[in-house]
């Protein structure tokens, strides 16, 4: 078997939030208290989270080898997977957050018209943006395995 390390292409990556930032700057939304920055927070653990649901109900992998945390440094919270799981669990995986929290949420944020689950949508669109162009890399190779490296931006 031969093992390739992916990386994510800066230039994809930067266009993409750049686009979704300005969405995110243009379009009139409000956060109004400390508890609509806790609910965001929150939210960026739940996409984490819903990562680690994929990597064990879709990729079967054992929860030890399921790693969550926090970077400073990088900004982000992540979440990992120490085993190797197929493609199609490592797809749905990726896209699980941004289906959940972009999708189901921002419909269910405008049949309520909910400004607050709107925001989160928003944020987790933000936020799904490495996701998203990982998922249509990744979508392109055929026979593939998936494990998470230690550097957190490759696998």
């Amino acid at each position: 078997m031969n093992y390739y390390k992916y990386s994510y292409k800066n230039s994809v990556v930067v266009i993409s939030t750049l686009i979704i930032l300005v969405l995110i700057i243009f379009i009139p939304i409000k956060i109004e208290s400390y508890i609509d920055v806790f609910v965001i927070l929150i939210s960026c653990f739940i996409h984490e989270l819903l990562h680690g649901i994929g990597f064990k109900v879709f990729g079967h992998a054992k929860s030890k080898n399921i790693n969550y945390g926090i970077s400073l440094e990088k900004g982000i919270m992540y979440a990992t997977c120490k085993e190797e799981i197929d493609k199609k669990g490592i797809l749905i995986s990726m896209i699980l957050p941004f289906l959940v929290l972009t999708i189901i949420l921002g419909i269910i944020g405008i049949l309520l018209n909910n400004q607050m689950l709107l925001v989160v949508a928003l944020y987790n669109l933000f936020g799904s943006s490495l996701d998203i162009c990982a998922f249509l890399d990744l979508l392109k190779l055929k026979n593939i395995k998936y494990k998470d490296l230690d550097d957190n931006f490759g696998f």
